[in-house]
């Protein structure tokens, strides 16, 4: 049996949920303000800079969580390495600025620019908050309180300002306050006791970087190719699809979470290691397939929520058959994934997302080019399943040495 304490497991499901349902209210109060084309401009531009982000966060998120869990690092030196890293942040921003400068896209970069440095220093507080056993709280902040943060932030100014403007404003404000909420729950915790310069240890980090690249590139690629042969519109449309989607992989995320943690302590011990796959497998399974047929059964009435148009909604649902079997599929089978970046095979899993990235790319420029948008689920469900088959293959070959089977 999965060693956790299932009461608390419940609590931090109970906040994703919360988390869901402030970010289907954020998404409604958006497109209250823009159309699905600024909406589409919109979210593209954020995910160029989270890409951008997490190039400059040299894979400390990941790393410092293992760290603080493990004991070999304090959160006073975790958080140090924190203010050197977002300070980078905001350099590789600035240039990012330059090179978007006198296009549609600068004003976007112009608050990127002013907001970099918040959030990837209260991304990866939040990280450094679960490595030290504060899961549900770095949850209730980071994933509730920012976005209700960013509503009432978007309703009190929408007063005063319309269009972009107030998004990217509302946006800076909210990882700000988030920024000072995080810091302040740390102090409070005596996770951080006082305030120490540190640097990154980006010999030891750089490996969950390389990872955190690949997935990113893995999950985000259809979305910037949709940006580069399609349309706004159709990014928007795709978005909303991911947005929806995605919701499914809540529940499992808390528990991956957990995971993480129990594999950091149990480094070295394949038993206990092993003896966690199958009962993730199984708990993972019923509970991804359930939520899945749910967003599935529910998404005429999240989409009739959000105000999507009738012919909007019919494209959403159409990809939403597809995308939900893919989520299916990837978080039924999520361990093997904690087990390669917990137990040290970091490297194994950076050559798999690079080799699937290239597949990913190369099946989606062919077949969103052949067929639109449904080409692009399409892309991404071969490219799971590929995914998870060779990293069952690696966890059997060079972590345990014995079989393991997701039957």
């Amino acid at each position: 049996m999965i060693n956790v304490k299932w009461f608390h497991l419940s609590q931090s499901i109970i906040l994703k949920l919360s988390s869901a349902v402030v970010k289907f209210m954020l998404i409604k109060v958006i497109l209250m303000y823009i159309n699905i084309e600024v909406y589409g401009m919109y979210t593209y531009s954020i995910a160029i800079f989270m890409f951008f982000m997490m190039l400059s966060r040299l894979g400390l998120d990941t790393y410092l969580q293992r760290e603080v869990s493990s004991g070999n690092t304090s959160g006073n030196i975790a958080v140090g390495q924190v203010s050197v890293i977002s300070v980078i942040s905001t350099i590789v921003t600035g240039s990012v600025y330059l090179f978007f400068s006198g296009t549609e896209y600068e004003t976007f970069w112009v608050f990127f620019l002013l907001s970099a440095f918040f959030f990837n220093a209260s991304w990866i507080y939040s990280y450094i908050l679960k490595g030290a056993g504060y899961i549900k709280e770095a949850i209730a902040i980071y994933e509730v309180g920012l976005p209700l943060i960013n509503i009432s932030s978007i309703l009190l100014l929408g007063r005063f300002l319309d269009g972009t403007k107030l998004l990217l404003l509302s946006f800076l404000i909210s990882m700000l306050i988030t920024f000072l909420l995080l810091l302040a729950f740390l102090y409070k915790r005596r996770v951080v006791t006082k305030f120490e310069i540190a640097r990154p240890k980006v010999s030891e980090s750089y490996g969950f970087s390389l990872i955190s690249i690949s997935t990113m590139l893995l999950v985000m690629g259809d979305t910037y190719l949709i940006g580069i042969l399609l349309s706004d519109y159709d990014v928007g449309v795709y978005t909303l699809t991911t947005k929806i989607g995605m919701f499914i992989l809540l529940p499992t995320s808390v528990i991956t979470t957990f995971l993480n943690n129990k594999i950091s302590k149990n480094i070295g011990n394949v038993i206990a290691i092993k003896n966690l796959i199958v009962p993730s497998i199984i708990l993972n399974g019923v509970i991804v397939s359930i939520f899945g047929m749910i967003i599935y059964i529910l998404s005429p009435l999240i989409l009739d929520f959000l105000s999507v148009s009738s012919d909007e909604a019919v494209i959403v649902l159409m990809l939403l058959k597809v995308y939900v079997v893919a989520q299916i599929m990837m978080g039924m089978s999520g361990i093997f994934e904690s087990v390669l970046i917990m137990g040290g095979g970091q490297n194994d899993l950076f050559k798999i997302n690079s080799l699937m990235v290239i597949i990913n790319l190369i099946l989606g420029y062919l077949f969103i080019t052949a067929f639109g948008l449904i080409g692009a689920v399409y892309s991404t469900l071969i490219s799971c399943i590929i995914c998870r088959i060779l990293q069952v293959y690696i966890v059997n070959k060079k972590v345990f040495t014995v079989n393991v089977s997701v039957n």
